[in-house]
């Protein structure tokens, strides 16, 4: 059992997957947010910018497990096996979530920060 749960963990295509799932998760969170959901109190301005704390883990997650592809961790050596091979297969995949979780993490940092702003401004 335990086998199968390492082979299942560490194949490239699942680790593609949970990458696109976190991407997913942040920006259903955003969205859930901006629209009033999960916020307790009289200032749904102040949950929509705690909310861009959740948004960088969730990007912060993506990109750790799509770290392996980066030409960094080839260059050093530390790889798992097949990484090249998978890389080339699922290029514009993993550049797409690449790019998607940096966006993400760069934006949930501005909404963390400045959120209660954006939120009136948006809603006004």
């Amino acid at each position: 059992m335990v086998k199968i749960y390492k082979r299942l963990c560490m194949s490239h295509g699942w680790r593609l997957t949970r990458a696109y799932i976190y991407l997913t998760l942040s920006i259903i969170t955003l969205a859930m947010t901006y629209q009033g959901c999960f916020y307790y109190g009289s200032e749904p301005e102040v949950w929509f910018g705690r909310s861009g704390a959740i948004v960088v883990i969730w990007g912060g997650m993506a990109e750790s497990l799509l770290a392996v592809y980066g030409i960094g961790s080839i260059i050093q050596g530390i790889t798992e096996p097949d990484v090249v091979a998978f890389k080339s297969e699922q290029k514009l995949l993993i550049s797409l979530g690449q790019y998607s979780g940096a966006f993400i993490v760069v934006a949930g940092t501005l909404i963390w920060g400045y959120g209660d702003l954006l939120y009136l401004y948006l809603r006004t």
